[in-house]
């Protein structure tokens, strides 16, 4: 068995494309050109599928609770009132995060760094030059 080592210089860069992975490009008529990174959550459901998903389950389950209460047995009624409850809070909490993000920009000689977390956003600027991505140590992360 023979291990092959391939560099990417090996292979042009396609005509039109980015030398930076991942890059979008980026213009504000103010600030000028340069390249954009989103950092953010893939996620599954929009929130219209999310009310969708929410209001067929709270159907079902007072469908069913209903039908245990006209049996002689009231309180499932109110367990599952409270469960939906609990639910409800709970998938408003995942869609105040769904958003979340963090924004990287990339302009002349200056690296913006937004960060997105539920309603509160925060900007950090860096002069690019200065700046250095490393990967963490011992944490098996990306960067």
């Amino acid at each position: 068995m023979s291990a092959v080592y391939a560099s990417s210089a090996a292979w042009p860069t396609p005509v039109g494309a980015l030398p930076w992975r991942f890059a979008r490009p980026w213009c504000d008529g103010d600030l000028g050109e340069g390249l954009r990174w989103v950092l953010g959550r893939n996620c599954s459901i929009s929130p219209r599928q999310l009310a969708g998903f929410y209001a067929s389950v709270c159907a079902v389950s007072l469908l069913i609770a209903l039908g245990f209460a006209l049996h002689g047995a009231p309180v499932v009624l109110a367990f599952a009132g409270l469960e939906l409850l609990v639910l409800g809070v709970l998938l408003l909490v995942y869609a105040r995060h769904a958003g979340d993000a963090d924004t990287l920009i990339l302009r002349g000689g200056e690296l913006d760094v937004e960060q997105t977390d539920g309603a509160t956003s925060r900007l950090a600027r860096f002069r690019a030059e200065w700046v250095s991505v490393e990967p963490a140590l011992a944490d098996e992360s990306l960067i």
